[in-house]
């Protein structure tokens, strides 16, 4: 894991996802040979996997890690901003940073809602509820993007008023995006809120 900023362990988290991916695609097993050696030799249980999975070179596996990395250097900034607005009670960067093209689903720690009109709503009123943000940030677990499609897992910390009383808390938050016209958008989110230690304990 890694706070934004920090490049060393989110590239090996790349390294990984983009080994174990290319390894489990129709029943793959994961390749566990040196990502710089190509062809990368791995068990697969059908042809048309098996052919795709031995012929893919380290040039492969590079252009992959770089759209990944070029795809966080993009959303992760706006994402920050865009939180950090709607903690202060301004929801309008947070709706510019999701599509509007369905099928748009939010699983959130506090609402959930299906569709545009519902979710676009539910940050409004999100919004509302929240203000006098002191801190918030995005500490990035693991990250992967591919042609229009992208994900990230993430921890977000936030200090902030929600309704009126200061809390500190943690989201733990799966996203996904689809590249439009050019520009990532999200169109899935599911976050819950991490217990504290206190909160599980028996």
């Amino acid at each position: 894991m890694r706070r934004f900023g920090r490049q060393g362990v989110f590239a090996v988290l790349v390294r990984l996802w983009v080994r174990m991916s290319l390894a489990v695609a129709e029943g793959g097993t994961p390749c566990t040979g040196d990502l710089d050696r190509a062809p990368c030799v791995v068990v697969a249980h059908s042809t048309r996997a098996r052919d795709v999975l031995l012929n893919a070179t380290s040039d492969d596996l590079r252009n992959r890690m770089d759209e990944t990395e070029q795809f966080v250097g993009e959303v992760l900034p706006r994402l920050l901003d865009a939180d950090r607005a709607l903690h202060n009670g301004d929801a309008a960067p947070r709706l510019a940073m999701w599509s509007q093209r369905e099928p748009i689903t939010l699983f959130g720690a506090w609402f959930s809602d299906v569709g545009w009109h519902d979710v676009s709503r539910t940050f409004g009123v999100l919004a509302s509820r929240l203000s006098d943000c002191e801190s918030f940030d995005i500490e990035l677990v693991a990250a992967a993007a591919h042609g229009d499609l992208a994900y990230s897992i993430a921890y977000e910390h936030t200090t902030a008023s929600v309704e009126g009383t200061p809390r500190t808390y943690t989201l733990r938050v799966t996203q996904i995006y689809r590249r439009e016209d050019g520009v990532w958008k999200v169109v899935h989110r599911h976050g819950d809120e991490l217990a504290t230690p206190a909160a599980t304990d028996r």
